[in-house]
Formats: C-alpha cells, structure tokens, sequence
C-alpha cells in the first residue's frame, strides 16, 4: 500500500482563516453562546495572529453569580455537565435550568 501525503500550503489557509465571511460565522456563533446564555454576558469577537477568537463573558454582577452558582455558559455551550437543558423564568421572577418537558409541563394550560 502507497503512503499518502498531504502538503498544506499554510499562507493560504491563513488566508481563508481571516476572511470576513469565517469572521462573521464565528461572531454568529458566538452570539448564539451569549443569547443562551441570557442577560448579562458580553461577546467579543477579534483577531489574534492569523486565528478569529470569539469570546462570551460575564459582564455583570449578575452574570457572573449565575455563572458561579449554574454554570450557564457551559450549559449554553451544549456542554456535558446538562445537556438539552432550557433556560425558565417562573412567574415569581427565579430563572432555572430544565428539560424542555419539565417546562411544558409547568406552563401546560397557561396560555
């Protein structure tokens, strides 16, 4: 069997790398993060040699309370620690991670 070889040419794919269409579909992806996420957390999007690095972050009191305490952005990244998890707000005010079956069977007949 014949070895394969592959030969990377490095300064192109550093181009495509910062092109402004992987710029935006990295902002855009970010955004979703920090949408999830909920109120209080910042997104910033910027380069750093030839790499595009988005960053979600606590740009709140609040935020970074609920951070400690649930961490939401793991969750809102898809992340292991609870997967397929809504973020809820009762009526009383208190936000809360759940299943999206927990959260239908709570608000069932209150619309």
């Amino acid at each position: 069997m014949a070895k394969t070889k592959v030969k990377l040419h490095i300064a192109a794919f550093n181009d495509l790398r910062n092109r402004s269409e992987v710029v935006d579909l990295v902002g855009s992806e970010a955004a979703k993060v920090a949408e999830l996420a909920g109120p209080g957390f910042g997104l910033g999007v910027h380069q750093m040699g030839s790499r595009v690095i988005a960053n979600v972050y606590t740009a709140t009191a609040d935020a970074m309370r609920l951070e400690a305490k649930e961490g939401v952005l793991s969750k809102a990244l898809g992340g292991s620690a609870v997967p397929a998890k809504v973020r809820y707000t009762t009526k009383a005010g208190k936000t809360r991670w759940a299943s999206q079956a927990q959260v239908s069977n709570w608000t069932k007949g209150s619309l």
